[in-house]
């Protein structure tokens, strides 16, 4: 499943092998922040803003990003990016919402 509660301004949609497109859905990811409380935790520096984080999630993963919530993860806030590559493979990049630190790629 993709869960998104940001979608990135001027992405293309993602292309199944198939020819479907795929589309980013606009709920977070279960127990991730709402747009709202994401902007707010943002405005208030408990997160770096999406612009911060992208070149890093799209590196980690070496692909474009598609979606990313922000979400509680032990007592902390973090990323969780959703990364299309060039071969069609999704990965999930995982980053401390306030420093940008890279915590975890999974494929």
């Amino acid at each position: 499943m993709i869960g998104a509660c940001m979608i990135v301004p001027g992405a293309a949609p993602a292309q199944a092998g198939d020819g479907a497109v795929l589309l980013a859905q606009v709920v977070p990811r279960q127990g991730c922040l709402s747009r709202r409380d994401a902007i707010k935790a943002v405005m208030s520096g408990q997160a770096r803003p999406l612009s911060d984080i992208r070149d890093q999630a799209e590196n980690a993963a070496s692909g474009e990003m598609i979606s990313a919530d922000i979400c509680p993860q032990g007592g902390k806030l973090a990323y969780v990016v959703t990364v299309l590559s060039p071969s069609g493979k999704v990965a999930y990049v995982t980053l401390d919402a306030a420093s940008g630190r890279l915590l975890n790629v999974r494929q």
